[in-house]
């Protein structure tokens, strides 16, 4: 798992001191953040950090700041692998150079998608004779009710609760 925490710090010359995204105030606040990796048991539940990065100031752009991210998971890349091969990380990292950078690394990376994920149904009707064959069928709007609808309803273990999955296809994602 890698995930990064923010803590609140005043002062003006404290190392690594800049402006980071708080997930509880949800915006970006002066302070200091912490690029950790750890290791998750599904069976216990228990996390165990296998490194922690204080993030430096002056990482203008996401670009870099995903660089600074993906170099600590390669630090730790060859004691990962002999544990195991997935990553499970913050969707901050649903970019095309994090997964690239993934699969070089031998691993395979698990993702929430952002809400404005690009994402298309796949075309199921009769194809042309001619041409170009129909590969998507529209966009997914994620806000509306239409999810719901076209996407299949599983019954689930625990009261009340449904999981809706549906097979869509992918745009390639922009080059970084």
């Amino acid at each position: 798992m890698s995930d990064c925490s923010y803590t609140a710090k005043s002062g003006k010359k404290t190392y690594g001191l800049d402006k980071y995204w708080s997930g509880c105030s949800q915006r970006v606040l002066k302070g200091l953040e912490l690029s950790t990796l750890a290791l998750l048991s599904a069976k216990s539940g228990l996390a165990l950090t296998l490194s922690a990065y204080q993030t430096p100031a002056g990482l203008k752009d996401e670009t870099n700041h995903l660089i600074f991210y993906l170099q600590e998971l390669a630090s730790c890349s060859a004691y990962l692998l002999k544990k195991t091969k997935y990553r499970v990380v913050d969707g901050f990292y649903a970019k095309e150079q994090a997964w690239d950078r993934v699969a070089e690394l031998g691993m395979f990376m698990i993702t929430m998608l952002r809400s404005d994920a690009n994402m298309n149904y796949i075309y199921q009707g009769e194809q042309k004779s001619r041409g170009r064959k129909r590969k998507n069928r529209g966009k997914v709007d994620w806000k509306g009710h239409e999810v719901i609808s076209r996407f299949d309803k599983h019954t689930t273990t625990q009261e009340g609760w449904y999981v809706y999955s549906k097979v869509v296809w992918r745009p390639p994602l922009s080059k970084y």
